[in-house]
């Protein structure tokens, strides 16, 4: 071998020496970062939820007296729907951001407010046999 292709072969061996140095350093960061990535993960006490103190909102037409279902209605024109509980009544109601107030009577049968019955109609009471509600009205109604 002469002079020169010993050279040649030296500067081939320290460029493949140098790039597997920085490759086998950039493994070990790798390889280390994800190890203690996992560590982590399960050398740590697991933590509790936070439980709330507060006491919560009642959902609407979850109960008679509750948000939605506070046994008061709006004065105005309604349309039957073809609904056979109160609940659901309240439910329909509260869904739809047009309706405003809700009965449901004795004989199973559900109204609900047409577009005339709005948040500044005259509040009523129906009858006892009635159950009723109002809807998006923020000064009567959270629902």
């Amino acid at each position: 071998m002469n002079l020169q292709t010993f050279n040649l072969f030296l500067i081939v061996l320290s460029i493949l020496l140098i790039s597997s140095i920085t490759v086998d350093a950039r493994f070990h960061k790798y390889i280390n970062k994800h190890i203690n990535k996992y560590d982590n993960k399960h050398t740590t006490a697991p933590t509790k939820p936070k439980c709330s103190t507060s006491t919560p909102t009642p959902e609407c037409c979850q109960s008679r007296g509750g948000p939605g279902w506070n046994g008061l209605a709006l004065l105005g024109s309604y349309e039957p729907v073809n609904i056979t509980n109160a609940v659901d009544c309240c439910i329909y109601c509260t869904k739809d951001s047009s309706c405003h107030s809700w009965m449901f009577s004795s004989e199973a049968l559900c109204a609900v407010g047409t577009s005339d019955v709005t948040c500044s109609s005259s509040i009523i009471t129906p009858s006892s046999d009635i159950e009723s509600g109002i809807a998006h009205c923020s000064s009567v109604s959270q629902c």
